[in-house]
């Protein structure tokens, strides 16, 4: 089992984070507080968004946590290579990436074409009825997955694609930086990715902020950069899970809203995501506790698990929801709604991850023809 099977770990443990997060913004919004004020009827969800365990259904924090990881892996995986190896890994990221991404929009497009036959689930957040595409069609779908999620960092189809184009982007700068970082110094390198990111925070904080957890990945790789102390790592761990939490007129985070103002969402998650793969990195305690077989089983299908859950969602709600709601009332019924979405979307990655399976081999393929083409433009004579 590779020593780094934790990592997996720690992906599959946040991709469940992101699956309760979005259930939870259709079922129990007032948890988020995204909306307005928690009225008096839901004082049991407002008692949650005041607590400090919102950590639990923290996607964005999850997020971070992803390009974290992200940023780390790809440098580890750029180790030694020379240009050629460059070229390979910058064609062979985009498919690897699109190709799960354009599947996942044409199951979205699927569904959405077989549950506007269906009458409208009730009583649900307004975030989930603005995820409905109500005229569905093929090629937009085909579009949603292939360009505007990576190139516009948005998608119709499936709104979780936002992250794409922050991880494509991000991506093709680790792989950059990293092969600076082999053929000049580390130092040139890191203040070269630390300027990029400063260049780009004026226009989007979004995009700074994400470009900045993968030059943290990128960091911790080259320097080997890790927490000396079990206790030092436990409480990072902590303060990390606790900051992931963060959500606006929360009293448990009323202090972080009153230091950082309207950046405390943002800036929390950012901050959550780089404390919790850096404490994790550094502590084997940690580490043994995170390689079980069945957590690097959920790591590897986390990407399909992070496609899939929001078109499962939203077929679930159409068919399952009103009659779960009528049976045992509204809170059993989100309840009941939630483990279903859950077990359903690991249990479809399974099948699911034959694309994402053929996605890494394509793009394999992709990067190698590449390689060899721009190998043989160098050493083509020149006339």
């Amino acid at each position: 089992m590779s020593k780094l099977g934790y990592l997996d770990s720690i992906r599959g443990l946040a991709c469940i984070c992101v699956v309760l997060s979005h259930a939870s913004l259709v079922f129990f919004p007032y948890i988020h507080a995204f909306f307005g004020e928690v009225p008096e009827a839901n004082g049991t969800q407002a008692l949650i968004h005041n607590s400090p365990l919102t950590f639990l259904f923290s996607g964005t924090g999850a997020v971070y946590v992803f390009f974290v990881l992200s940023g780390f892996v790809l440098s580890r995986s750029m180790h030694n290579k020379d240009l050629s190896g460059l070229v390979s890994v910058v064609a062979a990221r985009y498919p690897r990436l699109m190709i799960p991404a354009l599947f996942s929009c044409l199951i979205a497009f699927i569904i959405y074409s077989f549950v506007l036959h269906i009458p409208t689930p009730q009583h649900l957040s307004p975030w989930f009825y603005n995820q409905i595409v109500s005229t569905p069609n093929f090629l937009e779908s085909l579009r949603s997955g292939s360009i505007d999620a990576f190139f516009l960092g948005k998608s119709a189809y499936n709104n979780v694609l936002w992250t794409m184009s922050i991880e494509l982007s991000g991506s093709l700068l680790i792989y950059i930086f990293m092969y600076l970082n082999i053929r000049t110094n580390k130092t040139l390198a890191t203040s070269l990715f630390i300027a990029t990111i400063l260049l780009i925070a004026p226009f989007s904080t979004k995009y700074a902020g994400g470009f900045f957890c993968f030059w943290v990945g990128f960091y911790i790789y080259i320097y080997d950069f890790k927490i000396r102390s079990f206790w030092l790592s436990a409480s990072a761990l902590l303060l990390g899970l606790y900051l992931a939490g963060v959500h606006y007129g929360s009293n448990s985070y009323a202090w972080v809203d009153y230091l950082l103002k309207q950046r405390s969402y943002l800036a929390g998650n950012i901050i959550a995501g780089i404390l919790i793969v850096w404490s994790l990195y550094s502590c084997e305690a940690f580490q043994r506790i995170l390689t079980q077989k069945w957590l690097i089983w959920l790591g590897k299908k986390s990407f399909s698990i992070y496609l899939l859950h929001m078109p499962l969602m939203i077929l679930a709600s159409y068919t399952l929801f009103d009659i779960l709601n009528k049976t045992f009332g509204y809170d059993m019924a989100a309840l009941l709604m939630t483990l279903t979405v859950l077990i359903t979307t690991i249990a479809a990655s399974s099948f699911f991850s034959f694309v994402d399976d053929y996605a890494v081999s394509f793009s394999k393929i992709t990067g190698l023809k590449a390689s060899n083409l721009f190998h043989s433009i160098q050493t083509s004579p020149r006339t």
